[in-house]
Protein backbone atom coordinates (compact mmCIF):
# COMPACT_ATOMS: atom_id res chain seq x y z
CA UNK A 1 0.00 0.00 0.00
CA UNK A 2 1.27 3.41 -1.02
CA UNK A 3 1.82 5.80 1.85
CA UNK A 4 0.37 9.52 0.93
CA UNK A 5 2.81 11.72 1.60
CA UNK A 6 1.15 15.05 3.72
CA UNK A 7 2.01 18.65 3.71
CA UNK A 8 5.48 19.67 4.22
CA UNK A 9 3.27 22.21 6.05
CA UNK A 10 1.12 21.44 8.89
CA UNK A 11 -1.20 23.34 10.49
CA UNK A 12 -0.43 25.10 13.69
CA UNK A 13 0.08 22.35 16.71
CA UNK A 14 -2.64 20.76 18.34
CA UNK A 15 -2.96 19.92 21.99
CA UNK A 16 -2.52 15.69 21.84
CA UNK A 17 -4.12 13.42 23.72
CA UNK A 18 -1.96 12.81 26.68
CA UNK A 19 -1.56 16.84 27.26
CA UNK A 20 -5.46 16.59 27.17
CA UNK A 21 -4.95 14.04 30.12
CA UNK A 22 -2.30 15.92 32.06
CA UNK A 23 -4.76 18.98 31.70
CA UNK A 24 -7.83 16.88 32.98
CA UNK A 25 -5.70 15.72 35.88
CA UNK A 26 -4.62 19.02 37.41
CA UNK A 27 -8.77 19.92 36.96
CA UNK A 28 -9.56 17.29 38.55
CA UNK A 29 -6.95 18.09 41.24
CA UNK A 30 -7.82 21.59 41.95
CA UNK A 31 -11.72 20.69 42.00
CA UNK A 32 -10.51 18.06 44.62
CA UNK A 33 -8.43 20.41 46.70
CA UNK A 34 -11.06 23.27 47.03
CA UNK A 35 -13.73 21.25 48.70
CA UNK A 36 -14.68 23.10 51.50
CA UNK A 37 -13.60 22.53 54.99
CA UNK A 38 -9.98 20.77 53.36
CA UNK A 39 -13.00 17.67 52.52
CA UNK A 40 -10.14 16.55 50.31
CA UNK A 41 -7.87 15.73 52.39
CA UNK A 42 -10.29 13.23 54.51
CA UNK A 43 -11.80 11.75 51.32
CA UNK A 44 -10.99 8.62 49.05
CA UNK A 45 -11.55 9.99 45.57
CA UNK A 46 -12.70 6.85 43.59
CA UNK A 47 -14.20 5.80 39.80
CA UNK A 48 -13.93 8.64 37.64
CA UNK A 49 -11.99 11.10 39.35
CA UNK A 50 -9.75 8.74 40.68
CA UNK A 51 -8.91 7.55 37.27
CA UNK A 52 -8.39 11.44 36.03
CA UNK A 53 -6.31 12.36 38.81
CA UNK A 54 -3.87 9.31 37.49
CA UNK A 55 -4.31 10.68 34.25
CA UNK A 56 -6.34 7.58 32.72
CA UNK A 57 -9.02 8.25 30.36
CA UNK A 58 -12.74 7.70 31.62
CA UNK A 59 -14.95 8.92 28.15
CA UNK A 60 -16.95 10.99 30.46
CA UNK A 61 -20.61 11.32 28.82
CA UNK A 62 -21.73 14.62 27.58
CA UNK A 63 -24.76 14.72 30.11
CA UNK A 64 -21.96 13.60 33.05
CA UNK A 65 -22.01 16.35 35.35
CA UNK A 66 -17.96 17.33 35.90
CA UNK A 67 -19.47 19.11 38.71
CA UNK A 68 -19.70 16.05 41.15
CA UNK A 69 -16.54 14.49 42.29
CA UNK A 70 -16.36 10.40 43.05
CA UNK A 71 -15.35 9.36 46.40
CA UNK A 72 -15.84 5.97 48.33
CA UNK A 73 -16.50 4.50 51.65
CA UNK A 74 -14.77 1.31 52.53
CA UNK A 75 -15.82 -1.09 55.11
CA UNK A 76 -15.77 0.11 58.63
CA UNK A 77 -14.99 3.26 57.25
CA UNK A 78 -17.49 6.68 57.85
CA UNK A 79 -19.70 7.60 54.74
CA UNK A 80 -18.19 9.82 52.24
CA UNK A 81 -20.80 12.80 52.84
CA UNK A 82 -19.51 16.16 51.11
CA UNK A 83 -21.12 18.97 49.31
CA UNK A 84 -20.35 17.97 45.49
CA UNK A 85 -19.95 14.36 46.66
CA UNK A 86 -21.02 11.35 44.31
CA UNK A 87 -20.36 8.33 47.11
CA UNK A 88 -19.48 4.84 45.80
CA UNK A 89 -20.15 2.06 48.71
CA UNK A 90 -17.28 -0.10 47.51
CA UNK A 91 -17.24 -2.89 49.87
CA UNK A 92 -14.45 -5.44 48.06
CA UNK A 93 -12.08 -2.49 48.63
CA UNK A 94 -9.57 -1.66 51.84
CA UNK A 95 -7.33 0.78 52.96
CA UNK A 96 -4.84 -2.12 51.17
CA UNK A 97 -6.50 -0.93 47.91
CA UNK A 98 -5.74 2.93 48.40
CA UNK A 99 -2.78 5.13 46.92
CA UNK A 100 -1.67 8.49 47.67
CA UNK A 101 -1.62 11.00 44.69
CA UNK A 102 1.37 13.23 44.15
CA UNK A 103 -0.69 16.11 45.28
CA UNK A 104 -1.21 14.08 48.36
CA UNK A 105 -5.10 12.66 48.02
CA UNK A 106 -6.04 9.18 48.62
CA UNK A 107 -7.51 7.62 45.82
CA UNK A 108 -8.53 4.06 45.15
CA UNK A 109 -5.83 1.99 43.04
CA UNK A 110 -6.83 2.09 39.02
CA UNK A 111 -8.37 -1.52 39.14
CA UNK A 112 -11.02 -0.70 42.08
CA UNK A 113 -11.86 2.42 40.14
CA UNK A 114 -11.64 1.14 36.95
CA UNK A 115 -14.21 -1.33 37.65
CA UNK A 116 -16.66 1.13 39.33
CA UNK A 117 -17.84 2.52 36.69
CA UNK A 118 -18.86 -0.96 34.47
CA UNK A 119 -22.50 0.04 35.44
CA UNK A 120 -21.62 3.69 33.83
CA UNK A 121 -20.02 2.41 30.59
CA UNK A 122 -21.24 0.34 27.67
CA UNK A 123 -18.96 -2.87 27.09
CA UNK A 124 -16.33 -1.18 24.42
CA UNK A 125 -16.17 2.32 27.01
CA UNK A 126 -14.75 -0.16 29.82
CA UNK A 127 -12.75 -2.06 27.21
CA UNK A 128 -10.64 1.20 26.15
CA UNK A 129 -10.65 2.09 29.60
CA UNK A 130 -9.48 -1.19 30.49
CA UNK A 131 -6.76 -0.98 27.78
CA UNK A 132 -5.48 2.58 29.13
CA UNK A 133 -5.56 0.77 33.12
CA UNK A 134 -3.43 -2.01 31.70
CA UNK A 135 -1.13 0.13 29.78
CA UNK A 136 -0.21 2.74 32.53
CA UNK A 137 0.34 -0.41 34.89
CA UNK A 138 2.37 -1.83 32.49
CA UNK A 139 4.42 1.60 32.13
CA UNK A 140 4.73 2.15 36.31
CA UNK A 141 3.35 5.64 35.39
CA UNK A 142 1.52 5.31 38.78
CA UNK A 143 1.64 4.61 42.10
CA UNK A 144 0.12 1.21 43.28
CA UNK A 145 -1.78 0.18 46.26
CA UNK A 146 -0.40 -2.51 48.75
CA UNK A 147 -2.72 -4.77 47.06
CA UNK A 148 -2.30 -4.36 43.85
CA UNK A 149 1.87 -4.74 44.23
CA UNK A 150 1.11 -7.86 46.55
CA UNK A 151 -1.41 -9.40 43.52
CA UNK A 152 1.15 -8.54 40.89
CA UNK A 153 3.90 -10.03 42.39
CA UNK A 154 1.49 -13.08 43.14
CA UNK A 155 0.59 -13.31 39.31
CA UNK A 156 4.10 -13.21 38.36
CA UNK A 157 5.43 -15.66 40.44
CA UNK A 158 2.66 -18.16 39.62
CA UNK A 159 3.43 -17.50 35.31
CA UNK A 160 7.02 -17.89 35.50
CA UNK A 161 5.93 -21.71 37.94
CA UNK A 162 3.86 -22.59 34.77
CA UNK A 163 6.36 -21.52 31.96
CA UNK A 164 9.93 -22.06 31.11
CA UNK A 165 10.34 -18.32 30.93
CA UNK A 166 12.56 -16.90 33.68
CA UNK A 167 11.78 -13.34 32.72
CA UNK A 168 7.38 -12.99 32.43
CA UNK A 169 7.05 -9.64 29.85
CA UNK A 170 5.23 -7.44 32.39
CA UNK A 171 2.47 -6.83 30.05
CA UNK A 172 1.34 -10.74 30.49
CA UNK A 173 1.47 -10.19 34.16
CA UNK A 174 -0.68 -7.17 34.15
CA UNK A 175 -3.99 -8.56 31.77
CA UNK A 176 -3.76 -11.65 33.95
CA UNK A 177 -3.56 -10.12 37.12
CA UNK A 178 -6.60 -8.24 35.81
CA UNK A 179 -8.48 -11.14 34.99
CA UNK A 180 -7.85 -12.54 38.26
CA UNK A 181 -9.03 -9.13 39.97
CA UNK A 182 -12.66 -9.12 38.23
CA UNK A 183 -13.22 -12.80 38.87
CA UNK A 184 -12.19 -12.86 42.45
CA UNK A 185 -15.05 -14.25 44.21
CA UNK A 186 -17.10 -11.20 46.07
CA UNK A 187 -19.56 -9.72 44.62
CA UNK A 188 -19.67 -6.64 43.20
CA UNK A 189 -21.65 -3.83 41.38
CA UNK A 190 -20.27 -4.75 37.33
CA UNK A 191 -18.59 -7.98 37.91
CA UNK A 192 -20.38 -9.67 34.77
CA UNK A 193 -19.48 -6.44 32.63
CA UNK A 194 -15.89 -6.67 34.15
CA UNK A 195 -15.28 -10.41 33.14
CA UNK A 196 -16.62 -9.93 29.84
CA UNK A 197 -14.11 -6.35 29.06
CA UNK A 198 -11.36 -7.88 30.97
CA UNK A 199 -10.94 -10.91 27.87
CA UNK A 200 -10.32 -8.46 25.46
CA UNK A 201 -8.32 -5.93 27.38
CA UNK A 202 -4.48 -5.69 26.62
CA UNK A 203 -1.44 -3.75 27.07
CA UNK A 204 0.39 -1.37 24.84
CA UNK A 205 -2.94 0.82 23.37
CA UNK A 206 -1.57 4.68 23.40
CA UNK A 207 -5.22 5.97 22.69
CA UNK A 208 -8.99 5.40 22.76
CA UNK A 209 -8.58 5.38 18.91
CA UNK A 210 -6.38 2.47 18.93
CA UNK A 211 -8.59 0.29 20.83
CA UNK A 212 -11.57 1.07 19.06
CA UNK A 213 -9.92 -0.01 15.86
CA UNK A 214 -8.45 -3.47 17.26
CA UNK A 215 -12.30 -4.26 18.68
CA UNK A 216 -13.39 -3.62 15.07
CA UNK A 217 -10.93 -6.08 13.48
CA UNK A 218 -11.81 -8.62 16.17
CA UNK A 219 -15.24 -7.99 15.83
CA UNK A 220 -15.25 -8.79 12.04
CA UNK A 221 -12.76 -12.14 12.62
CA UNK A 222 -9.26 -11.15 12.38
CA UNK A 223 -6.80 -12.55 14.91
CA UNK A 224 -5.29 -10.22 17.65
CA UNK A 225 -2.78 -8.07 16.62
CA UNK A 226 -0.06 -7.35 19.01
CA UNK A 227 -0.27 -3.68 20.45
CA UNK A 228 2.47 -0.60 20.41
CA UNK A 229 5.25 -3.74 18.82
CA UNK A 230 8.94 -2.53 18.68
CA UNK A 231 10.10 -3.43 15.23
CA UNK A 232 13.16 -5.57 15.68
CA UNK A 233 16.38 -3.88 14.31
CA UNK A 234 14.56 -0.71 12.59
CA UNK A 235 15.14 2.08 14.77
CA UNK A 236 15.44 6.19 14.40
CA UNK A 237 18.76 7.76 14.48
CA UNK A 238 18.44 8.16 18.22
CA UNK A 239 18.32 4.83 18.48
CA UNK A 240 14.38 4.36 19.82
CA UNK A 241 12.74 1.70 18.03
CA UNK A 242 10.30 1.85 15.24
CA UNK A 243 7.10 0.97 16.72
CA UNK A 244 3.66 0.35 15.38
CA UNK A 245 0.22 0.65 17.05
CA UNK A 246 -1.30 -2.64 16.21
CA UNK A 247 0.36 -5.04 14.01
CA UNK A 248 1.13 -9.01 13.01
CA UNK A 249 4.47 -9.36 13.08
CA UNK A 250 4.99 -12.72 11.58
CA UNK A 251 2.74 -11.08 8.14
CA UNK A 252 4.83 -7.91 8.50
CA UNK A 253 1.30 -6.09 8.58
CA UNK A 254 1.20 -3.10 10.54
CA UNK A 255 -1.67 -0.25 11.32
CA UNK A 256 -0.77 3.28 12.43
CA UNK A 257 -3.55 5.53 13.17
CA UNK A 258 -3.07 9.23 12.93
CA UNK A 259 -5.13 11.39 15.38
CA UNK A 260 -4.78 15.18 14.52
CA UNK A 261 -1.32 15.47 16.27
CA UNK A 262 0.05 13.99 13.55
CA UNK A 263 -1.03 16.39 10.82
CA UNK A 264 -0.33 19.43 12.51
CA UNK A 265 3.02 18.40 14.61
CA UNK A 266 6.02 19.24 11.93
CA UNK A 267 8.22 16.75 13.91
CA UNK A 268 5.98 13.73 14.25
CA UNK A 269 4.93 14.51 10.84
CA UNK A 270 8.69 13.60 9.99
CA UNK A 271 9.02 11.05 11.92
CA UNK A 272 6.47 9.07 10.65
CA UNK A 273 7.30 10.13 7.20
CA UNK A 274 10.79 8.45 7.73
CA UNK A 275 9.17 5.49 9.96
CA UNK A 276 6.68 4.18 7.27
CA UNK A 277 9.17 4.53 3.94
CA UNK A 278 11.67 2.29 6.27
CA UNK A 279 9.34 -0.56 7.26
CA UNK A 280 7.90 -0.33 3.03
CA UNK A 281 11.27 -0.78 2.16
CA UNK A 282 11.48 -3.50 4.84
CA UNK A 283 8.82 -5.78 3.49
CA UNK A 284 6.14 -4.36 5.74
CA UNK A 285 2.73 -3.58 4.45
CA UNK A 286 1.54 -0.38 6.68
CA UNK A 287 -1.93 0.63 7.05
CA UNK A 288 -2.55 4.29 7.60
CA UNK A 289 -5.82 5.46 9.26
CA UNK A 290 -7.88 7.98 10.53
CA UNK A 291 -11.15 8.35 12.71
CA UNK A 292 -12.64 8.07 9.60
CA UNK A 293 -12.13 4.84 8.74
CA UNK A 294 -14.19 3.60 11.46
CA UNK A 295 -16.86 5.93 12.20
CA UNK A 296 -19.40 3.81 10.63
CA UNK A 297 -20.21 0.13 9.94
CA UNK A 298 -19.86 -0.11 6.35
CA UNK A 299 -16.23 1.93 7.13
CA UNK A 300 -15.06 -0.35 9.69
CA UNK A 301 -16.26 -3.50 7.86
CA UNK A 302 -14.62 -2.51 4.66
CA UNK A 303 -11.45 -1.56 6.12
CA UNK A 304 -11.66 -5.19 8.35
CA UNK A 305 -11.94 -6.95 4.60
CA UNK A 306 -8.86 -4.91 3.01
CA UNK A 307 -6.74 -5.83 6.12
CA UNK A 308 -7.96 -9.22 5.83
CA UNK A 309 -7.05 -9.72 2.17
CA UNK A 310 -3.43 -8.69 2.98
CA UNK A 311 -3.02 -11.06 6.18
CA UNK A 312 -3.93 -13.34 3.86
CA UNK A 313 -1.98 -12.88 1.12
CA UNK A 314 0.84 -13.18 3.34
CA UNK A 315 -0.07 -16.36 4.77
CA UNK A 316 -2.72 -15.60 7.81
CA UNK A 317 -5.75 -16.51 7.74
CA UNK A 318 -8.35 -14.42 9.40
CA UNK A 319 -11.80 -16.07 9.64
CA UNK A 320 -13.11 -12.34 8.46
CA UNK A 321 -16.96 -11.84 8.94
CA UNK A 322 -18.54 -9.28 6.95
CA UNK A 323 -20.87 -8.63 9.34
CA UNK A 324 -19.31 -7.58 13.08
CA UNK A 325 -19.55 -9.91 15.54
CA UNK A 326 -21.14 -8.12 19.20
CA UNK A 327 -18.45 -8.33 21.76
Amino acid sequence: MNITQRSPNPAPKTQGFHEQLQARSIAAQQQCLSLPNNAGAQLIFAAATSLELQCIPVLRHPDETLNLLDATSLPGMPRARCMGIREHRWHIGTQESVIRHRSGLRTLDPLHSWAQLATQRTLEELIIIGDAVATTLAKNNTPLSKELTQQLRATQAELQSQTAQHQIPVQSTVVETIRRFVSRTERYHGKKACIRAAQYIACGSMSMQETRVRLALIQHGLPRPDCNLAVNLLTFNSGVPYTLDLAWSEAKVGIEYDGDHHRTDRRQWRNDHEKRNRLQQNGWHIFTIDADTINTVDARAHFALNVARVLSQRGVMSGFRPIAKPL
